[in-house]
């Protein structure tokens, strides 16, 4: 019996070493044929782009031949590649709204042979937002006032019916433009203007006299970085020009890294109010940096036409950016994050008597982000805040917010726009959801300007709308 189990045993482990030659051999004449191998798959015939919403496209294709089978399928969108897929559909996201797109396909076999590529396949992306017009849930009326362009907004309250804004260019640089009221007449100021760096230049603020705009506008002797951008003021100064272009004038001189950040002028006309990054720091609130608040006069006839600058920093290394003054000009408003240990992503906004260092948070919280406060006429604030907790967010790219309103004491809170909400009439389908930003009120009150971002991302796309409570 013993020596039958043995031979039992020893068969056995013959048929298993003879089964892991098969299988080896079998491998190699694999390998050795895909070493072989120096034909590429046919190209992928019938390609196919459809837009299934404004910001995502479906790309589907008949499959590609080749004797070794095909491993992956390459995707090119406007001749650069975006994706890969091993099957013969793929879907691209996060794209710009009414905007124009050409997809090709090519194929790869296991020995890294490429074919060629497709025929291109060329769909345009409809507009981001669903409505032209409608009456929101807690609002009168949301006009879009320019479809899916648009950046940083000032309302002139000089009587000369204008609206300032930012766009980004078919060079990848924003530029300062000017609009009326209804959308109407955009003209671009900044574009080749003399003496003006032809770099990002935006975030546009009206003098109440309606002679002057102040505004970013990257150094082009810093470097070239994303963070450039209006609204975001890395290697960026603070200038102001003529409503023209015309007689542009720097305020601020940067170092690399540092910048300057939303300029506001007084209602009288006299002051001029920025932020500014110092440096950087350590520590759990400093993720964006050292910032101060810098506030200045402002006489637009003189060659220099700020003196007296003011530097207010009340809680140091810590996050500051600028927003309005109140309508006397006795308050300044600013975001910040001056609560112990409070992130750089979660900031409140701040009332201050500029003649001193006291301040005053009308919205402490440590979850959220709170930002773009601006003051009515009648001193009522329009604001945006997260919906989401943004201690769990990363910054700029995933919050979602809409706008509120409160009182200058920061009483009666509440949400007045409802762009994320599915069962509100004025709900705006995205792919990384809505965020309500800069706004700016009309002379009058009665209704505001703002940019709203419907694609996420650096930089963000949007419209421009207006808005009455």
């Amino acid at each position: 019996m013993k020596s039958f189990r043995t031979r039992k045993y020893y068969f056995s482990a013959v048929i298993i070493l003879l089964g892991a030659l098969v299988a080896v051999a079998a491998q190699a004449q694999r390998t050795e044929r895909a070493r072989l191998d120096i034909f590429p798959p046919t190209p992928p015939q019938n390609v196919v782009a459809v837009a299934q919403t404004p910001f995502i496209v479906q790309v589907t294709w008949n499959p590609s031949y080749d004797k070794n089978g095909v491993a992956d399928y390459l995707i090119y969108r406007n001749g650069k590649q975006v994706g890969t897929s091993t099957t013969t559909s793929y879907s691209d996201v996060n794209l710009f709204s009414a905007t124009t797109y050409s997809y090709t396909v090519a194929a790869v076999d296991p020995s890294g042979n490429t074919s060629a590529q497709s025929a291109a396949a060329v769909v345009t992306t409809p507009t981001g937002i669903p409505w032209r017009q409608v009456t929101g849930r807690n609002v009168k009326m949301i006009k879009v006032l320019v479809p899916d362009v648009g950046g940083l907004v000032d309302w002139s309250w000089s009587g000369n019916n204008q609206i300032a804004i930012d766009m980004q260019g078919p060079d990848g640089y924003f530029d300062v433009y000017t609009m009326n009221t209804d959308g109407s007449g955009i003209t671009c100021i900044t574009c080749n203007a003399a003496g003006i760096p032809q770099r990002n230049n935006g975030n546009p603020a009206w003098h109440p006299s309606g002679q002057y705009i102040v505004f970013e506008s990257q150094d082009p002797a810093l470097n070239d970085i994303i963070g450039s951008y209006p609204g975001t003021g890395l290697n960026d100064n603070i200038w102001v020009m003529n409503a023209d272009g015309s007689n542009p004038r720097q305020i601020t001189h940067v170092t690399e890294n540092n910048g300057s950040l939303h300029p506001h002028f007084s209602h009288d006309g006299t002051k001029l109010l920025w932020s500014e990054k110092i440096g950087p720091c350590q520590g759990v609130s400093c993720q964006l940096g050292s910032w101060v608040v810098r506030l200045a006069d402002f006489n637009g006839a003189n060659a220099n036409p700020v003196s007296n600058i003011r530097t207010y920093q009340p809680v140091a290394n810590r996050f500051y950016e600028t927003g309005d003054f109140s309508p006397d000009d006795s308050t300044i408003y600013y975001y910040a994050n001056p609560l112990p240990n409070q992130t750089a992503t979660t900031i409140d906004i701040i009332a201050q008597k500029w003649q001193n260092n006291i301040y005053t948070d009308l919205t402490p919280s440590t979850s959220v982000w709170q930002e773009h406060a601006h003051v009515a006429p009648n001193g009522q604030l329009v604001y945006m805040t997260t919906l989401n907790d943004m201690t769990t967010f990363p910054l700029f790219t995933t919050y979602i917010t809409d706008f509120w309103l409160m009182n200058p004491d920061a009483s009666n809170q509440r949400q007045i726009t409802f762009f994320n909400d599915p069962t509100a009439p004025e709900y705006i389908p995205t792919y990384t959801g809505v965020a309500a930003a800069d706004n700016c009120w009309s002379p009058d009150g009665t209704q505001f300007v703002a940019f709203i971002a419907t694609r996420r991302g650096v930089p963000q796309q949007g419209s421009i709308i207006l808005v009455q409570p």
